[in-house]
């Protein structure tokens, strides 16, 4: 059963080119991550790191188009899944949105949807937070 997850849409002050090199650098993914993230580790557009109570994951950041970037499972994963970025141009900078969308059964849905709804909500905050901060 296809489950999309969607964040909260927020509003930064840098253009999309500049969040969208940022998020290409698997390092910086290091943070956006919550505490239950453990064991980050990145090289180039690759990243590892364990979903506290879900699973060890290894991804890769693709850019799909100019004003978005996806995120791909490599290796054996509990359920397919995509996450991905989205940004947009607005007057005063850009608009950041995250998205999951995930092949969860029923039981990965009652057990997993609100700590994945939770993680894709936490890091979209906080990348509105750093960019921000950064300016």
């Amino acid at each position: 059963m296809n489950t999309n997850f969607k964040s909260t849409e927020y509003k930064t002050n840098k253009p999309v080119i500049e969040i969208i090199g940022w998020l290409m650098n698997a390092a910086n993914h290091a943070q956006l991550m919550p505490s239950e993230i453990t064991g980050f580790t990145s090289n180039g557009n690759k990243m590892q790191y364990n979903l506290a109570g879900l699973a060890d994951l290894e991804l890769e950041i693709s850019q799909k188009n100019e004003n978005t970037i996806e995120i791909h499972p490599l290796g054996n994963v509990p359920f397919p899944f995509v996450f991905s970025w989205k940004i947009t141009e607005n007057t005063e900078g850009s608009m950041i949105q995250s998205f999951l969308d995930a092949d969860l059964n029923f039981i990965f849905k009652m057990a997993a949807g609100k700590k994945l709804q939770k993680l894709i909500d936490f890091q979209a905050e906080k990348l509105q937070e750093i960019s921000n901060a950064n300016s």
